[in-house]
């Protein structure tokens, strides 16, 4: 463990900020950790100076090198030779100049990218090739995945399978036109370019809310939750010019027991079983029933006549009438939460153990997916969603021929993948 500069809290090698002051800090970790830094050291060091260390130093190199060379006489990979015949393979994606060839190899899934490291932990920018090149979805579609965890942000074009890495971590929230929200490990979410996700620019947004914002009505906009007064707050604001356009008073506790109520910056529900849609200043009645998700066109909410007997109704957002469309009605007791794809085609949502995609058009459950997906994240033209299995294995539903395409990257546990316009 190391000390931040800073203040002298704990910090966790995984992350490049004090866990208590938030400061950045840089660490560098060596072997023996036998003393604590000074508190205002230029960097994170461990050990200490003196013959004996550079004796120790030297026998290092000396270990390293043999090491190095024995593996250049056996010419391949030791991790790879031992996998053995039964254990599952993937392709690797391979950092490579872009004018070499592409190439393939077999290896643990867990090897999914190659990432270089600096000194202090933090990542510096990389290019890999996916498989072969070329359209991953066997046609050009003019989308790329941005696959985001705590330690390191990748953007893969779909159209030629180059995965490009970004000095900065964090895991996307959602696109909104030729912007995406990202959230970094202290909390903060930064609206970035597409173009260039290593902008920098100012946070938006501080994790200080019970609800995480959500795309706005047109390309471009966000809603922002402000939890700062006696009432949750949604402001609509341009991620550009960073002006607020909207302002809407929830008129429902800043803090409130997210068992009671589930908030939209329209429509909110709550455990009496009504739900309520904005209508100029105040807030009207509209439906019966407990407010599940929100989508741009349709409602989902669940009525129970007794705890062990409950039902899924879709709500049209225009009339409030219900639409006779697929649920999946197994799993109505159980459902948590849930978001819906804009066209209403496509429902996502969590259970206390698992969550699912659920293809509502053709009224099946498409597969299981990680415990903690997020939001549904569709592309703009409502063809393709990223599913994320279990495993952490990323790969797109085909909404359109009820189809998945594996692709042969992952991302890690806690991971978050969304599909943006290639750029």
């Amino acid at each position: 463990m190391a000390s931040c500069r800073a203040c002298g809290a704990g910090v966790g090698r995984q992350f490049r900020f004090c866990s208590q002051c938030g400061s950045a800090v840089g660490v560098e970790l060596d072997l023996l950790d036998l003393a604590p830094p000074a508190h205002d050291e230029a960097s994170v060091t461990y050990g200490r100076p003196g013959r004996f260390w550079a004796a120790v130093a030297g026998g290092l190199l000396a270990v390293v090198v043999g090491l190095w060379a024995l593996s250049a006489i056996g010419g391949g990979d030791a991790g790879d030779a031992a996998a053995g015949p039964d254990r599952p393979t993937t392709t690797r994606v391979t950092a490579r100049a872009a004018t070499s060839p592409p190439t393939t190899e077999r290896a643990d899934p867990a090897a999914s990218d190659v990432l270089t490291t600096t000194s202090d932990g933090g990542a510096t920018p990389s290019t890999s090739v996916l498989a072969d090149g070329g359209p991953l979805l066997g046609q050009p579609v003019g989308l790329s995945l941005l696959i985001g965890s705590q330690e390191r942000l990748r953007r893969l074009d779909l159209d030629t399978g180059v995965m490009t890495g970004s000095e900065r971590a964090g895991l996307p929230l959602f696109g909104t036109g030729r912007w995406v929200l990202v959230q970094g490990s202290s909390g903060l979410v930064r609206a970035l370019p597409l173009a260039d996700l290593d902008a920098d620019v100012p946070s938006l947004w501080a994790q200080y809310s019970p609800v995480l914002p959500r795309p706005g009505p047109d390309p471009g906009q966000i809603w922002l939750p402000d939890a700062a007064g006696p009432t949750l707050v949604w402001r609509l604001v341009d991620a550009g010019s960073r002006d607020v356009l909207q302002e809407v008073d929830s008129g429902v506790a800043a803090w409130w027991d997210q068992a009671e109520a589930v908030i939209d910056p329209q429509v909110i529900g709550s455990g009496t079983g009504e739900v309520f849609e904005r209508d100029g200043a105040a807030f009207r009645r509209v439906a019966e029933g407990e407010l599940v998700a929100v989508g741009r066109t349709v409602v989902l909410v669940r009525r129970c006549t007794d705890p062990a007997s409950c039902t899924l109704h879709w709500m049209d957002r225009a009339s409030w009438r219900e639409v006779p469309a697929a649920v999946p009605d197994n799993r109505a007791q159980e459902l948590t939460t849930a978001s819906i794809s804009d066209d209403g085609r496509l429902l996502l949502y969590t259970t206390a153990t698992e969550s699912f995609l659920f293809d509502v058009s053709r009224g099946r459950e498409v597969m299981a997916v990680g415990t903690w997906p997020g939001t549904l994240s569709v592309s703009p033209d409502g063809r393709w969603a990223v599913v994320v299995h279990v495993a952490g294995r990323i790969a797109l539903y085909d909404v359109e021929r009820g189809e998945t395409v594996e692709l042969p990257v992952s991302t890690s546990g806690d991971g978050q993948v969304v599909v943006v316009p290639s750029v």
